[in-house]
């Protein structure tokens, strides 16, 4: 092995390191009989803030994303039929239901942060609607 020869890591040639874990870690990387041993940092994972509606509504723009809601938000007046984020008398459009910004399940992470979304309105009784799912997300792998 050269020095200063770039390599590609590949998780098992890793031990010590979780990245679900903040912090200080110890990581030691084994390449070809030859072991290194370095001190890191993990840092939180960011989560995009939730505050109002229209940010709960833009989740579905980035599927894999990861979230935390701020406060709590109260649907009940917005997803009224007529109301600002009523889906076609729908109520509330599922995230991830294959709507104009989304065609795929959501698969990030959501933290409710102790807050709660209440007065969500879904009709899934007409037609157009039978096949989403009557939930904040519509589909979730």
């Amino acid at each position: 092995m050269k020095r200063n020869q770039e390599i590609a890591v590949t998780d098992e040639m890793i031990s010590g390191y979780d990245p679900e874990k903040p912090g200080n870690q110890t990581v030691t990387v084994t390449y070809v009989g030859h072991t290194v041993t370095f001190d890191v940092t993990v840092k939180e994972k960011y989560k995009k803030p939730i505050y109002t509606v229209e940010d709960l509504y833009n989740v579905r723009k980035d599927l894999m994303g990861s979230y935390i809601l701020m406060n709590d938000i109260d649907l009940t007046d917005a997803t009224a039929e007529g109301g600002a984020w009523d889906f076609y008398g729908n109520g509330w459009n599922p995230i991830g239901s294959g709507d104009l910004y989304s065609n795929g399940a959501f698969s990030g992470e959501f933290d409710g942060n102790n807050h709660k979304i209440i007065g969500m309105r879904i009709d899934v009784t007409n037609t157009s609607a039978r096949s989403r799912r009557g939930n904040l997300f519509g589909v979730v792998c």
